[in-house]
């Protein structure tokens, strides 16, 4: 029996892929059409790509550029010690969460392709238990990134000020590359199993490019913290650049940006690798059964 197409329909109680599929599709399309309407047609409607600087010219025409003037910003009593001490939890678990991130999209990556290269199924059960793990990591990971924002901006306004003028692109990016993050992550969880060996593979080359970028984004704050590009900050500059472009590729393209990037994702491979061998160990004294422990004791070699 074949159905109009000239396909076999699945048989009874056998799953079907090609649904999930036109979901998928159906999604991503959606998406892109309100993404187009929005840019197209609702934000120039309502003045969406006239800049502040635009509208208050005439006012700012006699506005001093360097900010000598005080924001009326409520002061946070936690004093010096207690400002950095708050922050410094904050971003270190998200830095830990984050790292953790990055490690596993190239290990889930590369356990994909090994599976089906090598039709295995250790390959397939850990790479499926490494994307559910991933999915906790990031749903968990990302409201520390979310609250550090917040506390950056309520703790130090200066210094979100001066960041958010230096970093505003990297930063816009790196948002975008959050959702893109959230679309790869959990399509590759959910659809586990249910599509072919192609779209496994490219929503695991979808989500490893996304984080990487991602981490590159937010490397150029991170490390322009560590080596600044320039000596001062120009403000004032009118339109959509709030500093001139040769300026900005100093401090984005500063001289550890590189070596920082690298550092990161090597790192974060060898630490979510420690992880896999840890947590493999555990299983391995837990279990009593050959199977099991075979299959522990290749997991911790693999990590």
């Amino acid at each position: 029996m074949t159905t109009q197409t000239g396909k076999t329909p699945p048989a009874p109680g056998e799953y079907d892929p090609h649904g999930d599929i036109k979901k998928i599709v159906g999604i991503l399309a959606a998406l892109a059409i309100f993404i187009i309407i929005l840019y197209a047609y609702i934000i120039p409607l309502q003045g969406g790509f006239v800049s502040s600087t635009s509208i208050r010219s005439e006012d700012l025409l006699g506005a001093d550029p360097r900010f000598e003037e005080q924001l009326p910003i409520q002061e946070v009593d936690l004093g010096a010690s207690g400002r950095s001490i708050f922050i410094a939890f904050v971003m270190l678990t998200h830095i830990l969460f984050a790292n953790l991130h990055l490690g596993g999209a190239w290990i889930l990556l590369s356990l994909i392709i090994l599976y089906f290269i090598s039709s295995k199924e250790r390959y397939g059960h850990l790479g499926r238990s490494m994307a559910l793990f991933n999915v906790i990591l990031f749903s968990a990971g990302a409201t520390f990134a979310a609250a550090g924002v917040l506390f950056f901006i309520s703790l130090y306004p200066t210094f979100a000020t001066q960041g958010f003028h230096i970093y505003w692109w990297p930063l816009l990016v790196e948002a975008i590359l959050f959702g893109i993050e959230i679309l790869f992550v959990y399509a590759l969880w959910f659809a586990w199993g249910k599509v072919s060996a192609a779209w496994h593979i490219f929503l695991g080359i979808g989500y490893a490019l996304s984080i990487y970028f991602q981490t590159f984004a937010i490397d150029t704050f991170v490390s322009g913290m560590l080596t600044p590009g320039a000596a001062t900050i120009t403000w004032g500059e009118p339109g959509l650049l709030g500093m001139p472009w040769a300026d900005y590729l100093q401090w984005w393209f500063n001289p550890t940006l590189w070596p920082l990037q690298f550092h990161r994702v090597a790192a974060a491979i060898s630490f979510f690798g420690f992880l896999i061998a840890f947590l493999a160990m555990l299983h391995f004294r837990d279990r009593t059964d050959p199977p099991s422990k075979k299959y522990w004791d290749w997991a911790g070699s693999f990590g």
